[in-house]
Protein backbone atom coordinates (compact mmCIF):
# COMPACT_ATOMS: atom_id res chain seq x y z
CA UNK A 1 0.00 0.00 0.00
CA UNK A 2 1.50 3.23 -0.89
CA UNK A 3 1.51 5.68 2.28
CA UNK A 4 -0.31 9.12 2.12
CA UNK A 5 1.86 12.11 2.28
CA UNK A 6 2.57 13.82 5.04
CA UNK A 7 2.58 17.65 5.24
CA UNK A 8 6.36 17.31 6.11
CA UNK A 9 6.80 15.02 2.91
CA UNK A 10 5.48 17.55 0.86
CA UNK A 11 7.56 20.14 1.99
CA UNK A 12 10.20 18.06 0.62
CA UNK A 13 9.34 17.66 -2.68
CA UNK A 14 8.23 21.43 -3.18
CA UNK A 15 11.53 22.43 -1.82
CA UNK A 16 13.06 19.64 -3.38
CA UNK A 17 11.75 20.70 -7.04
CA UNK A 18 12.42 23.95 -6.72
CA UNK A 19 15.80 23.23 -6.09
CA UNK A 20 16.26 20.53 -8.78
CA UNK A 21 13.27 20.56 -11.17
CA UNK A 22 11.72 17.84 -12.00
CA UNK A 23 14.03 15.69 -10.87
CA UNK A 24 12.73 16.55 -7.34
CA UNK A 25 10.24 14.31 -7.84
CA UNK A 26 12.32 11.36 -8.30
CA UNK A 27 11.03 8.33 -6.66
CA UNK A 28 7.56 9.40 -6.23
CA UNK A 29 4.26 7.47 -6.82
CA UNK A 30 1.58 8.78 -9.13
CA UNK A 31 -0.98 8.54 -6.22
CA UNK A 32 1.77 10.44 -4.07
CA UNK A 33 2.02 12.97 -6.96
CA UNK A 34 -1.50 13.64 -7.76
CA UNK A 35 -1.76 13.91 -3.75
CA UNK A 36 0.93 17.24 -3.75
CA UNK A 37 -0.55 18.64 -7.01
CA UNK A 38 -3.79 18.59 -4.99
CA UNK A 39 -2.06 19.96 -1.55
CA UNK A 40 -0.06 22.68 -4.00
CA UNK A 41 -3.35 23.61 -6.01
CA UNK A 42 -5.26 24.09 -2.46
CA UNK A 43 -2.33 26.22 -1.18
CA UNK A 44 -2.40 28.21 -4.47
CA UNK A 45 -6.62 28.74 -3.85
CA UNK A 46 -5.80 30.01 -0.26
CA UNK A 47 -3.65 32.52 -1.45
CA UNK A 48 -6.27 33.46 -3.94
CA UNK A 49 -8.40 33.62 -0.54
CA UNK A 50 -6.10 35.43 1.70
CA UNK A 51 -5.98 38.62 -0.95
CA UNK A 52 -9.59 38.28 -1.60
CA UNK A 53 -9.78 38.69 2.38
CA UNK A 54 -7.20 41.26 2.53
CA UNK A 55 -8.86 43.44 -0.15
CA UNK A 56 -12.49 43.10 2.10
CA UNK A 57 -10.13 44.34 5.30
CA UNK A 58 -8.59 47.28 3.42
CA UNK A 59 -10.63 48.26 0.14
CA UNK A 60 -9.00 52.03 0.27
CA UNK A 61 -5.29 50.49 -0.36
CA UNK A 62 -3.71 52.35 -2.90
CA UNK A 63 -1.95 49.94 -5.59
CA UNK A 64 0.80 51.70 -7.91
CA UNK A 65 -0.33 53.05 -11.33
CA UNK A 66 0.91 49.59 -13.15
CA UNK A 67 -2.26 47.46 -10.84
CA UNK A 68 -4.98 49.74 -11.05
CA UNK A 69 -7.06 47.58 -13.30
CA UNK A 70 -5.79 44.20 -11.90
CA UNK A 71 -4.79 43.95 -7.85
CA UNK A 72 -5.00 40.45 -8.16
CA UNK A 73 -1.51 41.11 -10.39
CA UNK A 74 0.04 42.60 -7.56
CA UNK A 75 -0.32 39.57 -5.41
CA UNK A 76 1.29 37.47 -8.12
CA UNK A 77 4.35 39.92 -9.14
CA UNK A 78 5.12 39.94 -5.17
CA UNK A 79 4.01 37.14 -3.35
CA UNK A 80 6.57 34.87 -3.32
CA UNK A 81 4.48 31.37 -2.33
CA UNK A 82 1.96 32.37 -4.78
CA UNK A 83 5.11 32.05 -7.49
CA UNK A 84 6.23 29.00 -6.24
CA UNK A 85 2.92 27.23 -5.99
CA UNK A 86 2.51 27.94 -10.14
CA UNK A 87 5.84 27.05 -10.43
CA UNK A 88 5.89 23.19 -8.81
CA UNK A 89 2.19 22.99 -10.75
CA UNK A 90 4.01 23.68 -13.77
CA UNK A 91 7.08 20.76 -12.95
CA UNK A 92 4.22 18.44 -12.38
CA UNK A 93 2.58 18.69 -15.13
CA UNK A 94 6.07 18.84 -16.99
CA UNK A 95 7.12 15.74 -15.25
CA UNK A 96 3.72 14.05 -15.97
CA UNK A 97 4.23 14.36 -19.60
CA UNK A 98 8.11 13.11 -19.63
CA UNK A 99 9.65 16.11 -20.38
CA UNK A 100 12.70 16.24 -18.06
CA UNK A 101 15.08 17.38 -19.95
CA UNK A 102 13.20 20.62 -21.37
CA UNK A 103 12.59 22.37 -17.72
CA UNK A 104 15.74 23.75 -16.05
CA UNK A 105 15.88 23.54 -12.54
CA UNK A 106 13.92 26.67 -10.73
CA UNK A 107 16.13 28.51 -8.38
CA UNK A 108 14.89 31.47 -6.40
CA UNK A 109 17.17 34.73 -6.96
CA UNK A 110 20.00 36.04 -4.86
CA UNK A 111 17.51 38.50 -3.45
CA UNK A 112 14.71 35.52 -2.86
CA UNK A 113 17.24 32.95 -1.33
CA UNK A 114 17.97 35.91 1.26
CA UNK A 115 14.39 36.29 2.41
CA UNK A 116 14.27 32.73 2.94
CA UNK A 117 16.77 32.11 5.38
CA UNK A 118 15.26 31.08 8.66
CA UNK A 119 16.14 34.35 11.40
CA UNK A 120 15.32 34.75 14.62
CA UNK A 121 11.96 35.67 14.27
CA UNK A 122 10.92 32.45 12.68
CA UNK A 123 12.33 30.23 15.37
CA UNK A 124 10.41 32.13 18.42
CA UNK A 125 7.45 31.92 16.37
CA UNK A 126 7.41 28.35 15.79
CA UNK A 127 8.59 28.05 19.42
CA UNK A 128 5.17 29.58 20.44
CA UNK A 129 3.10 27.88 18.14
CA UNK A 130 3.94 24.49 19.11
CA UNK A 131 3.41 24.91 22.88
CA UNK A 132 0.30 26.48 22.03
CA UNK A 133 -0.45 23.00 19.93
CA UNK A 134 1.04 21.02 22.77
CA UNK A 135 -1.26 22.64 24.97
CA UNK A 136 1.27 24.66 26.98
CA UNK A 137 0.93 28.10 27.79
CA UNK A 138 4.15 29.81 26.66
CA UNK A 139 6.11 32.13 29.66
CA UNK A 140 4.74 36.02 30.15
CA UNK A 141 6.79 38.30 28.63
CA UNK A 142 8.14 39.75 32.27
CA UNK A 143 9.87 36.40 32.84
CA UNK A 144 13.51 37.36 31.37
CA UNK A 145 15.53 34.79 32.99
CA UNK A 146 13.05 31.75 31.91
CA UNK A 147 12.53 33.08 28.27
CA UNK A 148 16.51 33.68 27.58
CA UNK A 149 17.30 30.32 29.46
CA UNK A 150 14.75 28.79 26.89
CA UNK A 151 16.14 30.79 24.33
CA UNK A 152 19.50 29.31 24.84
CA UNK A 153 18.34 25.72 24.66
CA UNK A 154 16.23 26.12 21.87
CA UNK A 155 19.12 27.22 19.75
CA UNK A 156 21.76 24.93 21.56
CA UNK A 157 19.45 21.95 20.51
CA UNK A 158 19.06 22.86 17.13
CA UNK A 159 23.06 24.37 16.73
CA UNK A 160 21.75 27.69 15.99
CA UNK A 161 24.42 30.35 16.57
CA UNK A 162 21.79 32.90 18.33
CA UNK A 163 21.41 33.92 22.01
CA UNK A 164 19.10 33.82 24.59
CA UNK A 165 19.09 37.42 24.56
CA UNK A 166 17.81 37.35 21.05
CA UNK A 167 15.06 34.39 21.53
CA UNK A 168 13.64 36.80 24.41
CA UNK A 169 13.78 39.94 22.18
CA UNK A 170 11.87 38.43 19.61
CA UNK A 171 9.85 36.50 21.92
CA UNK A 172 8.33 40.13 23.70
CA UNK A 173 7.81 41.16 20.40
CA UNK A 174 5.76 38.16 19.54
CA UNK A 175 4.05 36.93 22.55
CA UNK A 176 1.37 40.15 22.74
CA UNK A 177 0.70 40.00 19.23
CA UNK A 178 -3.15 38.08 18.30
CA UNK A 179 -1.89 34.85 16.75
CA UNK A 180 -5.28 34.08 15.57
CA UNK A 181 -5.14 37.41 13.07
CA UNK A 182 -4.05 36.19 9.62
CA UNK A 183 -2.92 40.46 9.02
CA UNK A 184 -0.97 40.00 12.59
CA UNK A 185 0.77 36.78 11.42
CA UNK A 186 1.43 38.67 8.29
CA UNK A 187 3.33 41.18 9.82
CA UNK A 188 5.60 39.19 12.06
CA UNK A 189 6.68 37.30 10.04
CA UNK A 190 5.77 37.87 6.09
CA UNK A 191 3.96 36.06 3.42
CA UNK A 192 5.81 32.84 3.85
CA UNK A 193 5.45 32.34 7.67
CA UNK A 194 2.99 29.21 7.56
CA UNK A 195 5.50 27.03 5.31
CA UNK A 196 8.31 28.46 7.49
CA UNK A 197 7.10 27.15 10.92
CA UNK A 198 5.61 24.00 9.46
CA UNK A 199 9.45 23.43 8.14
CA UNK A 200 11.02 24.23 11.87
CA UNK A 201 8.13 22.71 13.68
CA UNK A 202 8.72 19.70 15.72
CA UNK A 203 5.35 18.60 15.35
CA UNK A 204 4.51 19.89 11.93
CA UNK A 205 1.61 17.84 11.36
CA UNK A 206 -0.44 18.26 14.48
CA UNK A 207 0.61 22.38 13.92
CA UNK A 208 -0.60 21.95 10.34
CA UNK A 209 -4.26 20.84 11.78
CA UNK A 210 -4.22 23.44 14.53
CA UNK A 211 -3.43 26.28 11.76
CA UNK A 212 -6.18 25.27 9.39
CA UNK A 213 -8.71 25.11 12.55
CA UNK A 214 -7.76 28.72 13.14
CA UNK A 215 -8.63 28.99 9.66
CA UNK A 216 -4.67 30.30 9.06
Amino acid sequence: MIPDLTPRDILKYKKDALRSGINGFEGIKALQLDQLEDAVTKELHTYQDRFDALMRSDPDYKYPKKYADNHFGYWEDHSYNYQECVKILTLIREYRQGNIDSVPPVRPDPAQEEKGKYTAKYYVLTYILDTIVAGRQPPHANEKTKIEGIGTKYFNDRDINLSGNTFRKKFNEIINQDLNSERALLDIAGEEWREKVLSLSQSPDELDKYLKNKQL
